[in-house]
């Protein structure tokens, strides 16, 4: 950041680096409710902190869930490791709701399409991205609502980066390729590409067109993006 952050953000983005999402929520509430609202680099920052957490868990959830089928054979180690996988879910779900609560509560309302486009996307998409985490690891009767929250939310960032964000803008990008990966996961593998190959191209076409350079963040989006299309296309 160019200044130096608010005590309460650089709080809150320390809680999210230490994973206690409970704190780093209090500490946000704390700065809205002194009316000294955080700045949105530092709500960047925390959003970031978040996402490291967040890849953790996950991670951690995939592994036990992977030695749990292989234990299979042995009913005792197989029960204990379901109950361990069940308190990292348990513990996952907890945290993407925290996220999900801070973003429709305190970031959200200080932007608009209009005002904050790029923000507004940022946000929408994140809300997106956390329910999809939830519906990975929820059970059959949890898993579609999570799913349509999950869509609802990527159908909102989505509408308003076509109206108002660049083809090469970063968040725009980033949303392109989160929405394809839940399309792949969740839809089919077609409609996966459909969403990548419509990015790629409307990119392609807008830096013919115009004088724009992209960014570097930019540029690195459209690489995953060609990645995930030739694993795809196989």
């Amino acid at each position: 950041m160019s200044a130096l952050p608010t005590p309460y953000g650089y709080l809150a983005a320390l809680a999210c680096q230490a994973g206690s999402s409970n704190d780093m929520l209090d500490f946000v509430k704390a700065a809205y409710c002194e009316n000294s609202p955080l700045a949105v680099e530092e709500h960047c920052l925390i959003l970031m902190a978040y996402d490291k957490t967040t890849y953790r868990m996950r991670r951690a959830w995939r592994d036990i869930y992977s030695i749990e089928n292989v234990e299979q054979r042995e009913p005792r180690l197989s029960e204990l490791t379901r109950r361990f996988r069940y308190h990292i879910q348990r513990e996952l779900m907890e945290h993407c709701e925290h996220l999900i609560s801070l973003v429709e509560s305190y970031l959200l309302p200080t932007c608009t399409p209009e005002s904050r486009p790029d923000q507004f996307v940022l946000y929408h998409r994140t809300i997106g991205d956390y329910a999809r985490y939830m519906a990975e690891v929820s059970n059959e009767n949890e898993q579609g609502k999570f799913l349509h929250r999950a869509s609802s939310a990527y159908t909102i960032a989505s509408r308003c980066s076509h109206v108002s964000l660049s083809p090469i803008d970063p968040h725009r990008l980033g949303l392109e390729v989160n929405l394809s990966v839940f399309r792949h996961d969740t839809l089919s593998r077609h409609s996966a590409v459909e969403t990548v190959i419509a990015a790629l191209l409307a990119a392609r076409d807008h830096l013919r067109t115009s004088n724009d350079r992209p960014h570097q963040e930019s540029l690195r989006i459209l690489s995953l993006l060609h990645r995930n299309l030739e694993t795809w296309l196989v």
